[in-house]
């Protein structure tokens, strides 16, 4: 057995150290809009919501730790944004429920914008590919028996 000198875990994660005041506010700002986003794709197909609230809560986590608990305990953002980061998976309903509605949204955007560009068809036609390969084949899908367990977050300490 060597002697080694215990090494002490640091008090926050280097990831989340407290940043620059004005970029603090741009990543409050720009997890703000997520959620905005996220919520509005809650009505409107083909806007996703999950992958919103992911990136609000990557802002949030570097920026707010308030916003951030506030954002998964929210009773109905919460569980799929906790489920997600527990899991780095999806539910294959909700996998179907993405990608139809991410298809639906690009289709029906297409055919209004049916005067537009040949380019911009095109790159809305990227876009859905893209999430479409990113949904099925990047993101795990979740087992049926996984759906229903989310745990809760956890309290915030008061300091």
């Amino acid at each position: 057995m060597t002697n080694r000198p215990e090494r002490s875990a640091p008090e926050t994660c280097p990831a989340i150290q407290p940043l620059p005041t004005v970029r603090r506010w741009i990543y409050i700002g720009i997890g703000s809009l997520s959620v905005a986003l996220g919520t509005i794709g809650l009505f409107v197909p083909g806007l996703p919501t999950t992958i919103f609230l992911i990136v609000a809560s990557w802002f949030f986590v570097r920026s707010s730790p308030a916003l951030h608990h506030k954002l998964i305990s929210h009773p109905r953002l919460g569980p799929p944004l906790r489920r997600f980061m527990e899991t780095r998976a999806m539910p294959r309903r909700a996998k179907v429920a993405a990608v139809t509605s991410m298809w639906l949204g690009i289709g029906s955007a297409i055919a209004m914008t049916w005067h537009a560009p040949l380019l911009l068809h095109l790159a809305m036609a990227a876009f859905a590919m893209t999430g479409t390969f990113v949904v099925l084949f990047c993101v795990h899908t979740l087992p049926a028996s996984a759906t229903k367990t989310v745990t809760e977050p956890r309290a915030r300490s008061s300091h």
